[in-house]
């Protein structure tokens, strides 16, 4: 009768070494992670937390270091992380468990010059890397101002999308989507010492005939749909204010957003506007609060050029106002302010009667 042999001690010590050796492989790699990874990625979030919340004003009280200095967090974080992660290279041999890293080895003349270039180069990388994703993707960009409440609240950090603006530019169609919100380069030189960016939604394309209506919008004569929700109010602490009025949504082609009414009804009519070619009309969502296409350049109104939209807000990280607190959130979904959770019912009344029609007809010239 044959068996199968059990395996001699000389088989069998490879294999235990080999194992032995693969578990030490996995817990240096596990060690190594924390210290040159996670270590340096904690610095490096803690340091871009601090500059995010600094206790600065959202209504333009900042220094232009101070705004700069919070527009780059996304540098900040990419700088101190390769920074810290350089530096935590160099004193490997020191770092616990010692006996993880191995004897370092004897350093000789040029090694401190080499260590430094070294650790300059690999943070200017970071550097460039975090400019090139800032132009090409994404970057940070902070509220300053109440023009956009309810969607956008003052001190709020926001993650600003570019792909999709620069993808519509290589497909040659550059022009931002109606009802979306949008960052822009402020066109109106009065305002842009103040405000040198601003967030507003896209109302009107080239060619629309716009006018505004108690605060409602109307394209080409065709009023943008609306649904009273009810009156809400908010609390902006670390503004030392307070203001409230009425929330009213509204769809415009694939959005569906809040507008707010701020202040008692203004029996106004704006307009008309026509959009010229090469520009897009916009409106902040506090409709008696903003300054925008309405009032821009003394009075006469215009538009945003396409040159100057940087992107889409689409993710909410945080608001750096007051006690700065972690608020990540998508932005295309319709919110109801803090503390206004009773109008609950009336907004789901008015999500359920979204019209079948959200674009307005064509323009003038279209039809034409």
């Amino acid at each position: 009768m044959t068996g199968i042999a059990a395996p001699s001690d000389s088989e069998s010590v490879p294999t235990a070494v080999e194992g032995a050796r693969r578990r030490l492989d996995v817990r240096h790699l596990s060690v190594s992670c924390f210290w040159l990874l996670l270590v340096p990625a904690a610095l490096a979030s803690a340091a871009s937390y601090l500059i995010v919340s600094s206790p600065v004003s959202a209504l333009g009280n900042e220094s232009a270091f101070e705004v700069w200095l919070q527009d780059q967090v996304l540098l900040v974080w990419l700088a101190t992380f390769v920074a810290a992660s350089a530096i935590l290279r160099y004193w490997q041999p020191l770092l616990p468990p010692k006996h993880f890293w191995g004897k370092p080895r004897a350093a000789s003349a040029g090694d401190g010059g080499w260590e430094v270039a070294r650790n300059i180069a690999w943070v200017a990388g970071a550097m460039v890397a975090a400019l090139v994703l800032r132009s090409l993707v994404a970057e940070p960009a902070k509220v300053r101002s109440i023009s956009m409440l309810p969607s956008l609240n003052p001190g709020d950090l926001l993650v600003v999308s570019k792909w999709s603006q620069r993808s519509a530019a290589l497909g040659g169609g550059a022009l931002p989507q109606r009802g979306r919100a949008i960052l822009f380069d402020t066109p109106d030189p009065a305002i842009a010492g103040l405000e040198p960016q601003l967030f507003k939604r896209v109302i009107g394309l080239p060619g629309d005939v716009l006018t505004v209506e108690q605060g409602g919008p109307v394209i080409n004569g065709w009023p943008v749909p609306r649904c009273k929700v009810g009156l809400a109010s908010f609390d902006l602490p670390a503004l030392e204010a307070s203001t409230g009025g009425g929330l009213v949504l509204e769809w415009l082609g694939d959005e569906t957003y809040l507008t707010l009414l701020d202040g008692p009804p203004v029996d106004v009519s704006n307009g008309p506007y026509t959009v010229k070619p090469g520009e897009v009309w916009v409106l902040g969502d506090n409709r008696n609060r903003s300054s925008d296409s309405r009032n821009w350049f003394d009075g006469k109104g215009g538009g945003v050029p396409l040159a100057s939209v940087r992107g889409y807000p689409t993710f909410s990280l945080l608001n750096t106002l007051g006690e700065t607190r972690p608020r990540f959130a998508r932005l295309h979904v319709p919110t109801l302010p803090e503390h206004n959770e009773a109008l609950a019912p009336e907004l789901a009344r008015c999500l359920a009667k979204k019209p079948a029609r959200t674009t307005p007809p064509p323009t003038p010239h279209e039809k034409r």
